[in-house]
């Protein structure tokens, strides 16, 4: 799904870790586009070569969203998507820009980088759509890149005694 030409056609090495059994309570046609988005970034926004790195895991977070839970908040556990470039990096200052509608980095607008600045604002906005939440940590170094997270909620546990539901023997 991803046009090999924002690979700047250099083969790039995939490196992927998804917790087993893992699944999202979502659409998954919103979430091929988040990451469709993210892992053309990625390819955009890093040397030829370096690799993209996707990671998938269970985190816990507070029912209100906060991650850092406080005493006597319930936790519902999270999908957590991490995908990392080795980049150019973004600035702190520039992060709250990221996710607005039509806002493109000034870096970017001086470069060859083509897009319209609607990929992260429409990747936030499906996000939150399906419960979730998206951000970004960089520290700006050209080489360290960025690491885009996704938090997305699991399908809704199914009480214990409905999946021990047992056949009644056959009456003969």
């Amino acid at each position: 799904l991803v046009d090999p030409r924002e690979g700047k056609m250099v083969e790039r090495e995939l490196r992927i870790q998804v917790a087993g059994n893992l699944q999202i309570w979502g659409e998954k046609i919103r979430l091929q586009q988040i990451l469709t988005n993210l892992i053309s970034n990625a390819l955009k926004y890093s040397e030829p070569g370096t690799p993209i790195d996707i990671k998938a895991i269970v985190v816990s977070e507070t029912a209100e969203g906060g991650g850092r839970g406080r005493r006597g908040t319930p936790e519902r556990q999270m999908a957590e998507i991490t995908v990392r470039d080795h980049g150019l990096g973004i600035p702190p200052e520039q992060v709250p820009l990221l996710f607005q509608r039509f806002v493109r980095l000034p870096r970017d607008l001086a470069s060859t980088v083509i897009g319209n600045g609607l990929g992260l604002y429409l990747c936030r906005t499906l996000a939150e759509a399906m419960g979730g939440s998206i951000w970004v940590e960089s520290t700006g170094a050209e080489g360290e890149g960025s690491t885009f997270h996704i938090r997305l909620p699991l399908p809704p546990a199914t009480p214990d005694h409905a999946e021990q539901v047992q056949e009644s023997p056959a009456v003969g």
